[in-house]
């Protein structure tokens, strides 16, 4: 399993749409281009929008990221990982 992305849930902003830019982990990881991210969390299959904004940045947004997301507090920390099998994993640990 691969790391792809760690960031900080730092705003109530972040819970309606969150940047993330190569700072925050290997986007090369993630679709080109914008659509539909599905995710394994927990509790299930989510289906994330993901929005290229420009070649270092991506925004996840959508239905189910404000219901995933909506459950956690500000200062929680998400991971997404990768899986040989092109499998993405969600992971929120509050802090």
């Amino acid at each position: 399993m691969k790391l792809v992305l760690e960031k900080i849930i730092s705003t109530r902003k972040d819970k309606e749409k969150l940047r993330i830019s190569s700072k925050d982990g290997n986007l090369d990881l993630l679709p080109k281009g914008s659509g539909e991210l599905r995710v394994q969390s927990e509790n299930g299959e989510l289906d994330l929008e993901l929005i290229q904004v420009d070649g270092d940045s991506r925004i996840i947004r959508g239905k189910g990221w404000r219901d995933f997301i909506g459950n956690y507090h500000l200062g929680a920390t998400l991971t997404i990982y990768i899986d040989d099998d092109g499998k993405y994993k969600i992971q929120v640990r509050n802090q």
